[in-house]
């Protein structure tokens, strides 16, 4: 009995030697696990961190991206007022250089009567000068006619 429960006994320490080996193996494996998990947790939060700071990068980047689209935007609108007013401008020019063409043309048209009146005059000044000397040589005739007529006159009555 007593070999027997020095057997059980011997059974038991071999049982609980290969127990112990077992869990000092697993104890092994779990802390080489646990070393590579506090590896890949190293590694990771240091992905972690590149890429919070290449969200920042971006973030930043977007940010004067946007900033810079807001300036651009702003003088977009200027331009676009500028242009507005420019257009106005153009449009005020364009219709006063219509109204002085059309006053042009006007004058034009009226120097061109007054033009053709003027020929008209000097023509009829022409033809009255004329008419003139005309009536001018005649009146002269007709003086020498009398004169003669009364010197005629007068020399037969003084015979």
């Amino acid at each position: 009995l007593i070999e027997q429960t020095h057997q059980t006994a011997e059974q038991r320490n071999v049982v609980v030697n290969n127990v112990s080996e077992q869990t000092a193996q697993k104890i092994l494996d779990l802390e080489k696990q646990k070393v590579e998990l506090t590896n890949n947790l190293s590694i990771s939060t240091s992905k972690i961190a590149d890429l919070q700071l290449q969200i920042n990068k971006y973030t930043q980047d977007t940010n004067e991206s946007q900033s810079r689209l807001i300036t651009l935007m702003h003088q977009c609108d200027q331009y676009k007022d500028e242009l507005q007013k420019s257009e106005h401008q153009r449009l005020e020019i364009q219709m006063k250089f219509d109204s002085m063409q059309e006053q042009l043309k006007t004058e034009k048209s009226i120097k061109k009567q007054l033009q053709t009146n003027l020929n008209t005059l000097e023509e009829e000044l022409a033809e009255t000068k004329v008419t003139c000397a005309s009536f001018e040589r005649v009146s002269n005739s007709i003086a020498k006619i009398a004169y003669e007529d009364t010197l005629l006159t007068n020399k037969l009555s003084c015979n």
